[in-house]
């Protein structure tokens, strides 16, 4: 979802006014999945649930936004599309998309570390976990020795090396590259790709999310209105009283 266009009035967050839009960090995650395609063959299967209604609505959009991502250099795209998927947690997302990854013979699944609307970072995990997958998170550089793919994870204070096994699933982060922006002739050639849409039903998924979004509320911060006069060193005391009092310092 663009995150820029959502709109607020007394009842909260209008996320239906807001265009459905590819993740800026599966952008990332994409151009990845080519670069190694570039680099050791294969091919790249691209794997998106839509979460947020109204349908028919988002239908077009969803399909607009994989023709992107084919169009950077991917081979057949799968939607998957139940209204059970709006407004649904993680886990029921995350088990959609490991069904549908099953039916295909893929050894390495790239995600974003993080949607721009929710940004739980969970899905990647809960999908490796569905998958018996090992997974690795937060990879901001990727580098390959003797055909072995070498992953830097940006841990809290440090980095750290963790050679490829596959099969796996990883999470990426912005930093890991920066994504190519596709021909016209590609744009155009997504349009002929294969992409076809599934339901829960078609994946085999009866269960039901544990948890379920009531409401999408903003954030109210009032401001104190607060002005200081003075000197400019009677005013730097002002403010360090202040931010003492109120716990900032």
């Amino acid at each position: 979802m663009d995150t820029t266009e959502l709109l607020v009035d007394e009842r909260g967050v209008k996320v239906e006014e807001a265009i459905t839009k590819v993740s800026d960090i599966d952008n990332n995650a994409m151009e990845l999945a080519v670069q190694l395609k570039e680099k050791f063959g294969g091919k790249i299967g691209l794997f998106m649930a839509l979460t947020w209604g109204p349908m028919q609505m988002r239908i077009k959009e969803v399909q607009k936004a994989a023709k992107k991502l084919l169009a950077m250099g991917g081979d057949e795209a799968t939607l998957i599309v139940d209204e059970k998927l709006f407004s649904a947690d993680s886990f029921l997302v995350a088990k959609a998309l490991a069904a549908a990854i099953r039916k295909g013979s893929f050894d390495l699944v790239i995600a974003g570390e993080g949607s721009i609307d929710n940004f739980s970072s969970q899905i990647g995990p809960k999908v490796a976990e569905e998958l018996s997958y090992k997974f690795i998170g937060f990879v901001s550089r990727v580098s390959l020795k003797d055909n072995n793919i070498i992953l830097t994870r940006s841990m809290e204070g440090y980095e750290e090396d963790v050679m490829l096994d596959l099969p796996a699933v990883i999470s990426v982060t912005q930093e890991v590259n920066k994504p190519r922006i596709p021909s016209l002739t590609q744009v155009l050639g997504a349009s002929k790709l294969p992409m076809k849409t599934l339901s829960l039903s078609d994946l085999g998924i009866t269960e039901e999310g544990r948890v379920r979004v009531a409401e999408i509320r903003p954030r109210r911060m009032e401001r104190k209105m607060v002005k200081l006069e003075g000197s400019p060193s009677e005013v730097a005391e002002k403010l360090l009283d202040l931010l003492v009092k109120e716990g900032v310092l």
